[in-house]
């Protein structure tokens, strides 16, 4: 299964920890992985199944240029197509002008 989540830094934080509680996952139990950590080698043994069910990780993007390894291993992670996105903050309102009279 694979959840993302995008958009400010906080609210997907929060977006995800609500949907690990509604799964069931216990984040505390995940292995976080950031900046440098981030690459096939050290995802791939991550995202295996283990002898108790699925594997699970925390990837932060943020900052990573991902390779093309990178995106077919996450994208072969997801067994079950969940996504949840947070929109970024709406632009600001432009003004318009009525002009029928």
């Amino acid at each position: 299964m694979l959840a993302a989540f995008s958009g400010h830094p906080f609210l997907a934080e929060l977006a995800l920890r609500d949907w690990a509680e509604a799964q069931g996952i216990n984040r505390a139990e995940l292995t976080r992985l950031s900046g440098d950590e981030v690459t096939p080698e050290t995802l791939e043994p991550l995202l295996a199944p283990s002898l108790f069910g699925g594997g699970g990780v925390i990837v932060d993007l943020s900052g990573v240029k991902p390779t093309k390894d990178l995106m077919n291993l996450l994208a072969g992670a997801q067994a079950q197509p969940w996504s949840w996105t947070l929109p970024l903050p709406p632009p600001a309102p432009r003004c318009t002008r009525n002009t029928a009279s």
